[in-house]
């Protein structure tokens, strides 16, 4: 039986200056940017956090993430886990969450995953459009909640890429960075997304990353990164141009001298690497 649900689907365009001026570069809920991404063991429990968007091409809607978020470090890639969950706000700014079921093993038989070998990028076929209100869900898609509400995908002139990124560019980066904090003692909603600004830092053309001055932490990988696009000092317009995947580290070495051992310690550098868009576009249409 086919799974068809009665939703609407929004793609953003571009970000009127008018929101700009008034404090704010979003014209749309920035909450209903970024996904939440869980993962369950065998028991049911949640194991591991991750971030992720919807990208929109033609028809079909994507979930986008980074590729260690849902399988192995080292090929043979393998699926951490077989069961999860994706979660997003929509557009509407007074209304919860909506959550999907994601049976992994499910989407990957049907041909609904997509893994990168060269890229840490990782994407899951979610639905179709079937019209203005209907979108069809794919085989392991399952358990919405929430009704009548406007989902947020990006797509059109909205993603850019390494090709539209310049040293110095204004940069927020979204999602769910659940490593920070002390759960017993939450500073932050672990369930709301936390939003990030730094620069562009370096265009790295021989791995074709972008480097941003932003820490990235457990939780935010596979996030979407946007730059400011400043055409004039009058228009301003926000572009997706990539996918947060590792902050960047530094070492500290010191040596005990009465053990002679050496101790590693790795710090956070506060630089981050996002994978361009251009490498989830190669990822879908090959």
């Amino acid at each position: 039986m086919k799974k068809v649900l009665s939703a609407i689907l929004m793609t953003l365009i571009w970000v009127p200056i008018s929101h700009a001026i008034a404090g704010s570069l979003f014209s749309l809920n920035e909450q209903s940017f970024p996904t939440l991404l869980k993962l369950f063991d065998e028991h049911g429990a949640e194991a591991l956090y991750g971030s992720g968007f919807y990208f929109a091409d033609l028809t079909n809607i994507y979930l986008v993430t980074a590729r260690h978020v849902l399988y192995s470090e080292t090929a043979p890639y393998h699926l951490l886990e077989q069961k999860g969950s994706v979660s997003a706000f929509p557009v509407e700014e007074d209304k919860d969450s909506y959550t999907f079921d994601l049976d992994f093993l499910t989407l990957s038989n049907a041909g609904c995953m997509f893994v990168s070998s060269n890229h840490d990028i990782a994407a899951i076929h979610m639905w179709y459009q079937v019209s203005s209100t209907q979108i069809h869900l794919q085989p392991g898609v399952s358990g919405l909640t929430g009704t009548n509400m406007t989902m947020m995908a990006l797509g059109g002139d909205a993603v850019g890429g390494y090709t539209n990124v310049t040293v110095g560019q204004d940069t927020y980066v979204f999602g769910y960075p659940v490593s920070l904090g002390i759960r017993e003692a939450p500073k932050i909603d672990y369930n709301r997304p936390l939003l990030r600004k730094g620069i562009v830092a370096q265009k790295n053309a021989a791995a074709r990353t972008i480097i941003i001055d932003a820490p990235a932490y457990g939780g935010n990988s596979g996030g979407p990164v946007f730059v400011v696009e400043k055409d004039s000092p009058l228009a301003v317009r926000m572009r997706i141009v990539g996918v947060v995947t590792e902050f960047i580290p530094y070492y500290d070495i010191w040596r005990s001298q009465r053990l002679k051992i050496d101790h590693v310690e790795v710090y956070n550098s506060g630089y981050s690497v996002v994978e361009p868009m251009e490498t989830v576009r190669e990822l879908l249409h090959h």
